[in-house]
């Protein structure tokens, strides 16, 4: 790459040790040696712009790692370790989080499992277009055909299906394990109660944020409430180091202008 021009859209600093001794924060003592957890968030600058720009360039914007600020929701209600799996149509991502002798960690990494190989199961039964088959899976997610039709739907599913829980039960885990889903599917996460697969338990959430929801004739889906609801948890209530996150902040601002790499 000839040119990085990247922006430091957030930085963050916890975990913090002082001679091996963890503390909330580290401002005022005095120590040979101070450990700590750093976690930078970049944009380009392009995204940068356009966000700016569907914004009208007014006031601040705020930039959040989705995936750190869901697991730093679900940890209001569950104990480490904590899992996350994320289903979208043409990739899905698992994440681990707990506490280890370096202190706190999240592991990341993909699954090969993809939900968009339910569509391509229907394009090769059928021999369809990729818009068609589009059509005809979410036809299915609503039960708009009858039981025979149903049943052959679940058939040519079954080795997806299968594939998911077998990479899933593969991964050997501890502690909870949530899913968050974009995308509809054919199949219940809790189908096979011994993995402990479960969706975010939104009402459970809203109370220890001081919510409640009254959704009586109101359209919701737990699935997009659940990351607009981590988003804001991660802006408005997480205040943690707030004073060493804003000198962070402030003395890596060399970050927030392009940097380029010639040769």
């Amino acid at each position: 790459m000839d040119e990085l021009d990247a922006l430091l859209a957030k930085a963050q600093v916890a975990d913090f040790k002082i001679d091996t001794h963890r503390v909330l924060n580290p401002l005022g003592f005095r120590a040979q040696r101070v450990d700590a957890v750093v976690r930078l968030t970049f944009t380009t600058r392009e995204a940068f712009t356009e966000t700016k720009r569907i914004f009208g360039g007014r006031g601040s914007l705020f930039f959040a790692d989705i995936t750190d600020a869901e697991l730093s929701l679900l940890e209001r209600v569950e104990t480490l370790p904590l899992n996350l799996i994320r289903i979208r149509p043409w990739q899905s991502s698992r994440f681990s989080t707990n506490h280890t002798q370096a202190g706190y960690a999240v592991h990341r990494g993909d699954l090969a499992w993809r939900a968009r190989g339910f569509e391509e199961a229907v394009q090769e039964a059928w021999g369809v277009s990729q818009a068609v088959a589009h059509r005809l899976y979410k036809m299915r997610i609503k039960n708009e055909f009858g039981e025979p039709v149903l049943r052959f739907f679940d058939r040519i599913f079954l080795p997806r299906v299968k594939s998911f829980f077998a990479e899933v039960t593969a991964m050997k885990t501890k502690g909870a394990f949530y899913v968050d889903a974009t995308c509809a599917l054919p199949f219940a996460f809790n189908s096979r109660k011994i993995l402990g697969l479960k969706e975010p338990p939104m009402d459970a959430l809203l109370e220890r944020l001081g919510f409640t929801l009254d959704a009586d004739g109101i359209p919701f889906s737990s699935r997009s409430a659940f990351r607009f609801l981590a988003a804001f948890s991660a802006f408005y209530y997480d205040k943690s180091d707030a004073a060493m996150n804003a000198w962070l902040t402030k003395h890596l601002s060399w970050l927030g202008s392009p940097v380029e790499k010639r040769g």
